[in-house]
């Protein structure tokens, strides 16, 4: 299991549990969001993120090899969160293999500034012209918080948690 972040927490006794989603129209949300750098973990996973700004990740001067130890970290949560539930558990996963569109067969997470929540996932489809509803789900993305700061717990075990919880609905959503 991959090394975390040290942290202490703060208490907040008004943490939502679910969120509306931004939009489905993912193009114009993702405009919107001002994360300018990104990161590919080794195989599977996409990560924007900002170094300054409202949605600045914690600790964004502390890096490795040039990209913030939060932002590595939280994709070596993510790899280890798809070899657990695909390749040990034997869940299908929420990629579809096609490389051909603009998200090169990756899941695409969003760290931002979210405050209510921990993380959320949303569906959306690629080819709206297929129709609306849960049937025609052809893709996910991630967002999730950018410090954990407020959320009652470590930020290690927030990170852990809200990894293996948003991935899993992932993966169920490309049930659809």
């Amino acid at each position: 299991m991959p090394q975390f972040l040290n942290s202490t927490s703060k208490d907040s006794s008004d943490v939502s549990i679910l969120s509306e989603p931004p939009s489905t129209d993912l193009p114009t949300y993702l405009n919107s969001t001002n994360l300018s750098l990104t990161y590919n973990t080794s195989a599977h996973f996409t990560i924007h993120y900002t170094d300054s700004g409202t949605n600045v990740v914690f600790n964004a001067s502390d890096r490795i090899n040039g990209v913030p130890r939060y932002v590595v970290e939280l994709g070596n949560l993510f790899e280890y969160t798809w070899t657990t539930e695909v390749e040990n558990y034997g869940f299908k996963g929420p990629l579809d293999g096609d490389i051909t569109n603009d998200l090169k067969n990756r899941l695409h997470v969003y760290i931002r500034n979210i405050d209510t929540t921990l993380g959320s996932t949303y569906p959306f489809a690629i080819n709206t012209s297929t129709g609306k509803g849960l049937a025609n789900i052809s893709h996910t993305f991630i967002e999730i918080e950018n410090d954990f700061d407020g959320f009652v717990g470590s930020r290690e075990g927030l990170m852990n948690v809200t990894t293996a919880h948003e991935f899993f609905g992932a993966d169920l959503l490309k049930l659809g």
